[in-house]
């Protein structure tokens, strides 16, 4: 239970933030396909639902459409770690590998360039002077106490 400790102060004090889709929602449409699921949204938008439920459908349709190989999973509503926890490296390869590598747009002269400018010192033989039209720091009135406040169980 000491691991959870600030996760369970936070979620005691503040609470938590409830998923609008159930699971009851989910499972409907899990296996549907991009035809059933225009269908559906149809019958949805012509009936007074829950505006979650319809958003949850079109998000769907509109992740099949895009990737018609993916599963269908909205990344809105997906469980990262129920998929991990299921099948880790495949889990990697769908999300982490199948994306397309990004090249940077620029050489590695220029990158070497730019670092070396940043990091060199603009004036290293004179200090900055703060302007005469900046109010000067005050001393402050509170001390600074170093160490940090325990929570109590």
């Amino acid at each position: 239970m000491e691991t959870y400790r600030i996760y369970n102060y936070f979620r005691d004090t503040y609470g938590i933030i409830d998923d609008p889709v159930n699971t009851e929602i989910k499972d409907r449409y899990k296996d549907s396909s991009v035809r059933v699921l225009k269908r559906d949204l149809r019958n949805l938008k012509t009936i007074n639902i829950p505006v979650h439920e319809i958003q949850y459908v079109l998000q769907l349709i509109c992740g099949r459409v895009a990737n018609p190989k993916s599963t269908g999973i909205s990344t809105a509503f997906t469980d990262h770690d129920k998929f991990i926890s299921k099948s880790f490296w495949r889990y990697v390869k769908r999300t982490i590998q199948n994306k397309p590598p990004l090249l940077p747009s620029f050489s590695l002269d220029s990158c070497n360039k730019y670092c070396l400018s940043l990091f060199s010192a603009k004036a290293p033989n004179r200090s900055f002077r703060i302007p005469s039209w900046i109010p000067a720091f005050t001393i402050p009135s509170i001390h600074l106490i170093y160490s940090p406040h325990l929570i109590k169980e």
